[in-house]
């Protein structure tokens, strides 16, 4: 695993920039999904010593978005933010900060309190994500101008 180029190996599937859903099909992941929605993986992951649940996505058919759950230890529900901590050292065992940027993208600790959940998040720049962050962009300027 190579998190500072965003490349990522197990199983025998080695996923990178540019990873698309074509190279997903022909992975033994693929178990006819459609490439639009989140696809988690049926079964855990076993990465450097910890125990994963990944999550993948893809937009425009080219890989977004890798989100990584360790379970190595049942954490109970409301306490779910302890997980970050442990993501947060996952990454520390590799060298990396809690948020890491790239020019291919990101590796980020987070958690989301909407659903409680916490992950690693490897997040490719993909053309429809930087599409999708200059239309925020725009529409951000838009809101803030149109009030002058």
């Amino acid at each position: 695993m190579d998190l500072t180029r965003g490349v990522i190996e197990f199983e025998g599937e080695r996923f990178y920039p540019g990873y698309t859903f074509d190279d997903f099909k022909r992975s033994r992941f693929y178990t006819d999904q459609d490439g639009i929605l989140y696809i988690q993986l049926d079964h855990p992951i076993h990465i450097l010593n910890h125990t994963f649940i990944i999550t993948i996505c893809f937009m425009d058919y080219e890989l977004d978005l890798l989100l990584l759950c360790c379970i190595d230890k049942e954490i109970p529900f409301d306490r779910e933010i302890e997980r970050k901590k442990l993501h947060e050292q996952i990454l520390a065992e590799q060298g990396l900060a809690p948020v890491n940027n790239y020019p291919w993208g990101s590796v980020d600790s987070i958690y989301d309190p909407r659903s409680n959940c916490c992950d690693i998040a490897i997040v490719y720049n993909t053309p429809g994500r930087i599409a999708l962050n200059k239309n925020k962009k725009k529409s951000l300027w838009r809101k803030l101008f149109s009030k002058l």
